[in-house]
């Protein structure tokens, strides 16, 4: 799955370390300190909220272990964001059939713009040709 669908296989991974965290995270909060009111919602927004590296602060854990988890959470979270931009950009890469064909259009496009500026060269040389060969110098001149 990882190297079929990589950016699916990112995400369910990323969805579980989440849940994971928050399990832990309140497990930690309350076993350490038992006057915590750390549900698993609670939880789960912390996690999550410090997992994308947000981190509003309306909840914070109150143990040494929750600062640890914490702490790993958010590395982890910075960690998962560069593998998902890595993937969403090996996406978007051209594959060499795509380079080929857009390669083809570049030059067809060029190819057209020299096309056109070569007859405005000859245009304009053969209109100051005609009016320099009748005298007319002031029309030769535009």
């Amino acid at each position: 799955m990882l190297l079929t669908k990589p950016l699916l296989a990112v995400a369910l991974t990323s969805v579980s370390l989440i849940f994971v965290f928050a399990f832990f995270m309140r497990s930690l909060e309350t076993y350490f300190d038992k006057e915590t009111t750390l549900d698993y919602a609670d939880a789960f927004w912390m996690v999550t909220i410090t997992f994308l590296t947000v981190g509003y602060g309306d909840i914070t854990p109150q143990t040494v272990g929750g600062r640890v988890l914490a702490i790993a959470t958010g590395l982890i979270g910075i960690i998962t964001t560069a593998i998902i931009v890595a993937v969403v950009s090996n996406m978007l890469r051209l594959n060499p059939v795509q380079k080929k064909y857009s390669s083809i259009v570049r030059d067809a496009k060029l190819t057209k713009e020299r096309e056109a500026a070569a007859a405005d060269i000859v245009k304009n040389s053969w209109m100051t040709y005609k009016y320099e060969k009748r005298g007319d110098y002031d029309r030769a001149a535009r």
